[in-house]
C-alpha cells in the first residue's frame, strides 16, 4: 500500500541529515510503503523499510534504496550509476573477391543489458553497400580489387537507452583471386627447308583458367608469314637458305581477361644439308657448399662443322656468378645453403659455324658442409690442413674459384717466404664488376691470429713473396681480416686490369722470426697461416 504523507504524523524520513518526507505515518513501529519524490537530483522510486526490531520490508527495487528506522525514521540512499555499453565489431577477416561478407557486432555488450541501437560506418577502402547499417550483423559483397588486394575498414557504434555509446573497428582484407598467366611457346624445333612448321602455344595456362588472347611475334631470323599471329598454334613454311641453314626465333605473349600477361620464346632451326650441333652440359654433380665447381661443355660437338660459341645461363635457385658464362668450362664457388641441400641448374646453348644452335642442361646439387660458427652469408670451406675457414666478397666482387693448397707444393724456398704457415695456402680468383676496380674480401678465421702475424702474398708468376700488410686490416678480435684488392694492381698476380683478380695471399710471420703457436687454426680467401713450434 502507499502511505500518505501528512503533516503532524510521528517520525521523520531523512537522507544525509536532510528531511525529505516529514512527517510520515508509522504504525506499530513499522513503516510500510510510500511513494518517493525527487530530491537533490536523485530519482527515488520506492523504498524498503527496516524497523527498530530488525524486520525488513523489501521494495520493488530493494537494491537501489534502503531505509533503516530508529526512533526517527532515517533513509540511507545508494546511487545507481548507469554503465556505458562495450562495442565489439568482430574479428578482422580475409575474403576473396565476390564473397558474401558478414560483419558481426553480436559480441557487443552492456553491463545494464540495454543496447538500444547499432550503427555501422565504412571508414576506408572501396565503398560497398551494407545490407543494413543498423543491423547487428549486416552483409555486403566483396568488390573486385587490383593485384595485391585491398583493405576495407568499418566502425561499429553501439548506444544504450540513456544515450551512452562506444565504438570499435574491424578490417576486411579482400584478396585478389587473379594470378598472371604462364606462357609456353613450345619446344625448340629442327626442320628442313620447305617444311610446314607449327608453333605450339597450347601448353600455356592461367591459374584462373582464363587466357583471353595469344600473340606471336617473330624476333629473329629471316621473316616468315604466320597463318595467324593470334592463333594458339599458327603455321608457316620454312624458308630456303644458303648452306648452313638458319635459326628463326618467336615470342608468344598470352594475356588473361584482367590484362595480366606473360611471354615465352622458342627457336626453329631450319636445316638444309647442314646438321645442328649437339650441346653437352656435362654430368650432374653433387658437391658441398664452399666447393669450386667447373661446368664442362667441352664434349659438345658439331657433326659437320665447329662450335663457335658457348653460352651458360643459370635457370633457377640461389644465384651464383660464373667466371665466364661464354667459356666452355666456367667455374663458380657454391654458395652457403644451410641445413639440407639445394640444386643449382644451368642451360648450355652452343652455336656452330653455320649459326645453328642446340641446348642441354646440367644440375649441381649443393649440400651443407656442416661447418658452423660463421655468419650465414659467409662461404665456408676446409683448408688444406682440414681447418674450418670462411670468406665473403664485398660489393662489386664475386669469388669464382677457391682452392686450398698445401704450402709444401710450392716449389723452392725463395727469400721472403713467411714462417709459421699452419693453415696452408688458399688461392682465389675474383671477378670484378668493373675492370681495374678495387674491391674488398673478408677472411674469417676460427680463432684470433697472434699479434705478430701479418698478411703476405705469393706471386706464382715470378715465385716471389711480398709483405701485403698495407692492404690488409684485422678486426679488433683478430679473427677477421679485410683485404683490399685492385684488378691489375695491388693484390692481383697477373697485373692486368682484365676484370679478374688472381689472389694467392697468406698470413704468417717474418722469415726466421719465432712465433707463438696457436691451437687449431684457420684462414681463408687466398690466405694461409702456419706456425712452427719454437
Amino acid at each position: 500500500m502507499t502511505v500518505n504523507v501528512t503533516p503532524g504524523g510521528s517520525g521523520n524520513v531523512k537522507i544525509g541529515g536532510t528531511t525529505y518526507l516529514s512527517p510520515v505515518t508509522v504504525a506499530d513501529n513499522s513503516l510500510q510503503w510510500f511513494e518517493a519524490i525527487p530530491a537533490d537530483g536523485y530519482e527515488f522510486i520506492r523504498w524498503g523499510i527496516v524497523d527498530s526490531t530488525g524486520n525488513y520490508s523489501s521494495s520493488t527495487n530493494p537494491t537501489q534504496y534502503q531505509i533503516t528506522c530508529d526512533t526517527t525514521v532515517t533513509a540511507t540512499l545508494q546511487e545507481v550509476v548507469n554503465e556505458p555499453p562495450v562495442a565489439d565489431a568482430g574479428d578482422d577477416q580475409n575474403v576473396v573477391e565476390g564473397a558474401t561478407v558478414a560483419l558481426d557486432g553480436s559480441g557487443s555488450s552492456d553491463p545494464d543489458g540495454d543496447i538500444a541501437t547499432y550503427q555501422w560506418t565504412q571508414t576506408g577502402g572501396t565503398n560497398v553497400a551494407l545490407s543494413s547499417p543498423t543491423a547487428v550483423s549486416p552483409t555486403f559483397t566483396a568488390p573486385t580489387v587490383n593485384a595485391g588486394g585491398a583493405a576495407l575498414t568499418f566502425e561499429l557504434t553501439v548506444m544504450d537507452s540513456t544515450g551512452l555509446d562506444d565504438s570499435d573497428t574491424c578490417t576486411v582484407n579482400i584478396l585478389d583471386t587473379e594470378g598472371p598467366p604462364v606462357a609456353d611457346a613450345g619446344d625448340d624445333q629442327n626442320v628442313v627447308e620447305g617444311a610446314t612448321v607449327t608453333l605450339d602455344g597450347s601448353g600455356s595456362s592461367d591459374p584462373d583458367g582464363d587466357i583471353a588472347t595469344y600473340q606471336w611475334t617473330q624476333t629473329g631470323g629471316t621473316n616468315v608469314a604466320l597463318s595467324s599471329p593470334t592463333a594458339v598454334s599458327p603455321t608457316f613454311t620454312a624458308p630456303a637458305f644458303n648452306a648452313g641453314g638458319a635459326a628463326l626465333t618467336f615470342e608468344l605473349t598470352v594475356t588473361d581477361s584482367t590484362g595480366l600477361d606473360d611471354s615465352d620464346t622458342c627457336t626453329v632451326t631450319v636445316l638444309d644439308t647442314e646438321q645442328p650441333p649437339v650441346a653437352d652440359a656435362g654430368e650432374d654433380q653433387e658437391v658441398d657448399e664452399g666447393a669450386t665447381v667447373t661446368l664442362d661443355g667441352s664434349d659438345s660437338s658439331d657433326p659437320d662443322g665447329t662450335i663457335v660459341a658457348y653460352q651458360w645461363t643459370q635457370t633457377g635457385d640461389t644465384t651464383v656468378t660464373l667466371s665466364n658464362s661464354a667459356a666452355a668450362q666456367p667455374t663458380f664457388v657454391t654458395p652457403p645453403v644451410g641445413a639440407g641441400a639445394t640444386d643449382v641448374t644451368f642451360d648450355l646453348k652452343v652455336t656452330d659455324n653455320d649459326g645453328l644452335q642446340s641446348t642441354d642442361q646440367v644440375s649441381i646439387t649443393v649440400s651443407d658442409n656442416n661447418i658452423v660458427g660463421f655468419p650465414a652469408d659467409v662461404t665456408t670451406f676446409k683448408a688444406s690442413t682440414n681447418e674450418d675457414m670462411g670468406v665473403k666478397a664485398g660489393t662489386g666482387a664475386h669469388i669464382t674459384s677457391l682452392q686450398a693448397v698445401s704450402p709444401d707444393t710450392i716449389v723452392g724456398d725463395p727469400e721472403g717466404k713467411p714462417d709459421n704457415l699452419i693453415y696452408g695456402l688458399i688461392n682465389m680468383k675474383i671477378t670484378v664488376n668493373t675492370a681495374g676496380g678495387t674491391v674488398e674480401v673478408t677472411l674469417y678465421l676460427p680463432e684470433a691470429a697472434p699479434e705478430d702475424y701479418t698478411c703476405y702474398k705469393y706471386l706464382p708468376s715470378n715465385g716471389e713473396w711480398i709483405d701485403f700488410s698495407a692492404h690488409a686490416v684485422f678486426n679488433a678480435a683478430r679473427d677477421q681480416i679485410v683485404l683490399t684488392l685492385t684488378d691489375g694492381g695491388d693484390g692481383d698476380d697477373d697485373g692486368v686490369a682484365n676484370g679478374v683478380i688472381i689472389d694467392p695471399t697468406g698470413l704468417g710471420t717474418d722469415p726466421g722470426s719465432p712465433s707463438v703457436s696457436i691451437d687449431g687454426g684457420g684462414g681463408g680467401g687466398g690466405c694461409f697461416i702456419s706456425t712452427v713450434e719454437p
